[in-house]
């Protein structure tokens, strides 16, 4: 029996995720840690501040969790928040550095052999999200996998 996978999306993006950080605007030479995700080479945050109203940063470290599971498969891990739309995740924070004040979130859907980024949203205010003009992301679900695990060590080993 032949499958027909026609219908499902194609992997075409690469992705990975670097430690960053990020002086505090309000502190000169004071620095906060940052997880940047770069998707075909390029910073999620200069994509998105392409496209927003706002200005965003790197989502700070401490807005997710160890093992990434905010951007992972499980369902239950996708973070209750007054100020993310309901079934997205954030993946890129206000430039004052707060979480739901402003930044960006997105649906992260796991399918088959793929990982799919899509439905993004600039968070204007905790009340207030409106959908941004930026394209789906797919990624190959393996390579996805391997770029996570691969933070996750660089974290273990530094830390």
């Amino acid at each position: 029996m032949t499958v027909d996978r026609s219908h499902e999306p194609v992997a075409v993006n690469r992705v990975a995720f670097r430690h960053g950080a990020i002086e505090l605007p309000w502190e000169a030479g004071r620095y906060i840690s940052t997880v940047e995700v770069l998707i075909d080479d390029v910073e999620l945050s200069v994509r998105l501040r392409e496209v927003t109203r706002h200005g965003v940063v790197p989502i700070l470290a401490g807005d997710i969790d160890d093992e990434f599971a905010v951007w992972g498969p499980s369902p239950e891990v996708i973070p209750e928040s007054d100020s993310i739309p309901d079934g997205l995740v954030p993946v890129a924070t206000c430039g004052c550095t707060t979480l739901g004040c402003g930044g960006a979130c997105a649906r992260v859907e796991f399918q088959g052999d793929v990982v799919v980024w899509r439905d993004f949203h600039e968070v204007l205010n905790p009340d207030e999200s409106i959908p941004i003009a930026l394209s789906n992301f797919v990624f190959d679900r393996r390579q996805y996998e391997e770029a996570r695990r691969a933070f996750v060590s660089a974290a273990t080993s530094e830390g």
